[in-house]
């Protein structure tokens, strides 16, 4: 994203579950993601958000990989991420 202080270099879906709760169709993804820092973060409050999952760049050209799992529900008009932090952890 032009403006933030990463970029990401690599999104890959490792595994993927559909499911039906209380007649909601679900899909959880499960991925491993690239990024690498653009700028540097000078204070823990410029923070860059990647799923809601905070990223400190300390340093241009740092990477940070990632792995966790998005949660999609079925819309009428399509599938919508429902993203919780706390399933993004970095390796």
């Amino acid at each position: 994203m032009k403006g933030q202080p990463y970029i990401l270099r690599a999104f890959k879906k490792t595994n993927g579950q559909s499911q039906e709760v209380f007649g909601v169709k679900i899909y959880v993804m499960e991925f491993e993601a690239d990024v690498d820092c653009t700028k540097v973060t000078h204070s823990p409050d410029a923070l860059a958000l990647v799923g809601g999952y905070n990223i400190a760049c300390r340093g241009m050209g740092e990477r940070h990989t990632f792995e966790g799992k998005i949660r999609f529900e079925k819309m009428e008009k399509g599938w919508r991420p429902n993203q919780n932090p706390d399933d993004i952890h970095e390796r």
